[in-house]
Protein backbone atom coordinates (compact mmCIF):
# COMPACT_ATOMS: atom_id res chain seq x y z
CA UNK A 1 0.00 0.00 0.00
CA UNK A 2 1.55 3.08 -0.85
CA UNK A 3 2.00 6.05 1.51
CA UNK A 4 1.66 8.50 -0.26
CA UNK A 5 -1.69 7.68 -1.74
CA UNK A 6 -2.90 7.46 2.03
CA UNK A 7 -1.89 10.90 2.65
CA UNK A 8 -3.42 12.56 -0.87
CA UNK A 9 -6.62 10.19 -0.07
CA UNK A 10 -6.64 11.91 3.38
CA UNK A 11 -5.44 15.53 2.50
CA UNK A 12 -8.54 15.51 -0.54
CA UNK A 13 -10.86 13.89 1.92
CA UNK A 14 -9.91 17.08 4.75
CA UNK A 15 -10.31 19.84 2.18
CA UNK A 16 -14.08 18.53 1.41
CA UNK A 17 -14.76 18.57 4.88
CA UNK A 18 -13.34 22.05 5.12
CA UNK A 19 -15.37 22.98 2.66
CA UNK A 20 -18.80 21.07 4.14
CA UNK A 21 -17.94 23.34 7.09
CA UNK A 22 -17.51 26.66 5.55
CA UNK A 23 -21.10 26.17 4.65
CA UNK A 24 -22.41 24.95 8.08
CA UNK A 25 -20.60 27.31 10.07
CA UNK A 26 -21.60 30.61 7.47
CA UNK A 27 -23.94 32.87 8.75
CA UNK A 28 -26.47 30.89 6.36
CA UNK A 29 -25.60 28.01 7.88
CA UNK A 30 -25.97 29.14 11.46
CA UNK A 31 -29.19 30.93 10.76
CA UNK A 32 -31.00 27.92 9.09
CA UNK A 33 -29.72 25.42 11.66
CA UNK A 34 -31.53 27.69 14.42
CA UNK A 35 -34.27 28.73 12.48
CA UNK A 36 -34.85 24.56 12.01
CA UNK A 37 -34.58 24.40 15.82
CA UNK A 38 -36.94 27.17 16.27
CA UNK A 39 -39.32 26.14 13.84
CA UNK A 40 -39.13 21.96 15.58
CA UNK A 41 -40.11 23.91 19.20
CA UNK A 42 -42.96 25.72 17.81
CA UNK A 43 -44.19 22.48 15.96
CA UNK A 44 -44.44 20.79 19.53
CA UNK A 45 -45.96 23.84 20.59
CA UNK A 46 -48.82 23.90 18.55
CA UNK A 47 -48.92 19.66 19.05
CA UNK A 48 -48.89 20.44 22.79
CA UNK A 49 -51.64 23.09 22.12
CA UNK A 50 -53.67 20.81 20.08
CA UNK A 51 -53.54 18.01 22.73
CA UNK A 52 -54.45 20.43 24.91
CA UNK A 53 -57.62 21.29 23.41
CA UNK A 54 -58.41 17.78 22.56
CA UNK A 55 -58.58 17.61 26.29
CA UNK A 56 -60.71 19.93 27.20
CA UNK A 57 -63.34 18.75 24.31
CA UNK A 58 -63.36 15.52 26.25
CA UNK A 59 -64.10 17.85 29.26
CA UNK A 60 -66.49 19.45 27.93
CA UNK A 61 -68.62 16.60 26.80
CA UNK A 62 -68.70 15.03 29.50
CA UNK A 63 -69.82 18.39 31.49
CA UNK A 64 -72.39 18.50 28.20
CA UNK A 65 -74.15 15.51 28.89
CA UNK A 66 -74.08 16.10 32.68
CA UNK A 67 -76.18 19.13 31.98
CA UNK A 68 -78.71 17.42 29.49
CA UNK A 69 -79.39 14.74 32.33
CA UNK A 70 -79.79 17.46 35.10
CA UNK A 71 -81.98 19.81 32.92
CA UNK A 72 -83.91 16.82 32.12
CA UNK A 73 -84.45 16.02 35.84
CA UNK A 74 -85.35 20.16 36.59
CA UNK A 75 -87.77 19.56 33.98
CA UNK A 76 -89.54 16.76 35.26
CA UNK A 77 -89.31 17.35 38.59
CA UNK A 78 -90.76 20.99 37.72
CA UNK A 79 -93.79 19.35 35.97
CA UNK A 80 -94.12 17.16 39.47
CA UNK A 81 -94.29 19.95 41.66
CA UNK A 82 -97.66 21.21 39.34
CA UNK A 83 -99.64 18.03 40.57
CA UNK A 84 -98.56 18.12 44.35
CA UNK A 85 -100.27 20.36 47.29
CA UNK A 86 -98.87 18.92 50.08
CA UNK A 87 -96.06 21.31 51.13
CA UNK A 88 -93.88 17.89 52.63
CA UNK A 89 -93.85 16.81 49.00
CA UNK A 90 -92.85 20.00 47.58
CA UNK A 91 -89.82 20.99 50.26
CA UNK A 92 -88.68 17.71 49.07
CA UNK A 93 -88.36 18.49 45.12
CA UNK A 94 -87.76 21.94 45.76
CA UNK A 95 -84.17 20.76 47.15
CA UNK A 96 -83.74 17.93 44.25
CA UNK A 97 -84.23 21.11 42.26
CA UNK A 98 -82.07 23.14 44.34
CA UNK A 99 -79.33 20.69 44.45
CA UNK A 100 -79.95 20.61 40.71
CA UNK A 101 -79.43 23.96 40.21
CA UNK A 102 -75.82 24.10 41.92
CA UNK A 103 -74.95 21.28 40.08
CA UNK A 104 -75.59 23.52 37.18
CA UNK A 105 -73.91 26.04 38.64
CA UNK A 106 -70.72 24.25 39.13
CA UNK A 107 -70.38 23.12 35.69
CA UNK A 108 -70.96 26.58 34.43
CA UNK A 109 -68.36 27.59 36.78
CA UNK A 110 -65.91 24.64 35.44
CA UNK A 111 -67.01 25.55 32.01
CA UNK A 112 -65.82 29.07 32.15
CA UNK A 113 -62.69 27.77 33.43
CA UNK A 114 -62.33 25.44 30.14
CA UNK A 115 -63.15 28.23 28.04
CA UNK A 116 -60.55 30.58 29.27
CA UNK A 117 -58.23 27.04 29.01
CA UNK A 118 -59.10 27.23 25.24
CA UNK A 119 -58.68 30.73 24.64
CA UNK A 120 -55.21 30.16 26.11
CA UNK A 121 -54.93 27.48 24.34
CA UNK A 122 -55.85 29.08 20.49
CA UNK A 123 -53.62 32.30 21.86
CA UNK A 124 -50.25 30.05 22.41
CA UNK A 125 -50.90 28.66 18.78
CA UNK A 126 -51.81 31.09 17.04
CA UNK A 127 -48.20 32.60 18.74
CA UNK A 128 -46.81 29.31 17.72
CA UNK A 129 -47.83 29.42 13.81
CA UNK A 130 -46.87 32.87 13.86
CA UNK A 131 -43.70 32.82 14.86
CA UNK A 132 -43.07 29.56 12.88
CA UNK A 133 -43.79 31.25 9.59
CA UNK A 134 -41.65 33.96 10.41
CA UNK A 135 -38.94 31.36 11.06
CA UNK A 136 -39.38 29.31 8.26
CA UNK A 137 -39.26 32.50 6.21
CA UNK A 138 -35.88 33.25 7.43
CA UNK A 139 -34.57 29.36 6.91
CA UNK A 140 -36.19 29.86 3.31
CA UNK A 141 -33.68 33.40 3.16
CA UNK A 142 -30.63 30.88 4.65
CA UNK A 143 -31.48 27.97 2.23
CA UNK A 144 -30.89 30.58 -0.59
CA UNK A 145 -27.68 31.92 0.77
CA UNK A 146 -26.79 28.73 1.25
CA UNK A 147 -27.48 27.22 -1.77
CA UNK A 148 -25.71 30.32 -3.65
CA UNK A 149 -22.76 29.28 -1.69
CA UNK A 150 -22.89 25.69 -2.17
CA UNK A 151 -23.32 26.45 -6.18
CA UNK A 152 -19.79 28.60 -5.65
CA UNK A 153 -18.09 25.88 -4.17
CA UNK A 154 -19.83 22.95 -6.40
CA UNK A 155 -16.64 22.87 -8.92
CA UNK A 156 -14.32 22.67 -6.08
CA UNK A 157 -16.00 19.82 -4.42
CA UNK A 158 -17.00 18.21 -7.44
CA UNK A 159 -12.75 18.16 -8.42
CA UNK A 160 -12.30 17.07 -4.79
CA UNK A 161 -15.13 14.21 -5.20
CA UNK A 162 -13.16 12.65 -8.62
CA UNK A 163 -9.82 12.75 -6.75
CA UNK A 164 -11.50 10.95 -3.85
CA UNK A 165 -12.95 8.64 -6.59
CA UNK A 166 -9.90 7.67 -8.41
CA UNK A 167 -7.43 7.52 -5.18
CA UNK A 168 -10.56 4.83 -3.86
CA UNK A 169 -9.65 2.55 -6.80
CA UNK A 170 -6.09 2.06 -6.18
CA UNK A 171 -6.39 1.94 -2.20
CA UNK A 172 -6.91 -1.43 -0.81
CA UNK A 173 -11.41 -1.33 -0.08
CA UNK A 174 -10.84 -2.24 3.68
CA UNK A 175 -8.58 0.90 4.46
CA UNK A 176 -11.09 3.18 3.18
CA UNK A 177 -13.68 1.22 5.54
CA UNK A 178 -11.57 1.46 8.38
CA UNK A 179 -10.96 5.06 7.10
CA UNK A 180 -14.18 6.00 7.32
CA UNK A 181 -15.32 4.22 10.78
CA UNK A 182 -12.51 5.64 12.65
CA UNK A 183 -13.26 9.56 10.79
CA UNK A 184 -17.09 8.38 11.77
CA UNK A 185 -15.85 7.80 15.41
CA UNK A 186 -14.04 11.01 15.56
CA UNK A 187 -10.87 9.75 15.77
CA UNK A 188 -9.53 12.27 13.52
Amino acid sequence: MDLQKILDYQTVDMQLFKLEMALRNSDAGKSLAASKSEMAKKAGDIQKCVKDADEVKVIVEKYREIYKKIAFEMSELSDVLEHFEEPKEIDRYEKQIDQSKKKLLEIEKELTKLVKKMDECVSRANESLVKYSEFNKTAQVAMKKLNEMKASMQNEAKELNEKLKELKKVLPENFIEKYNNIKKNGKM
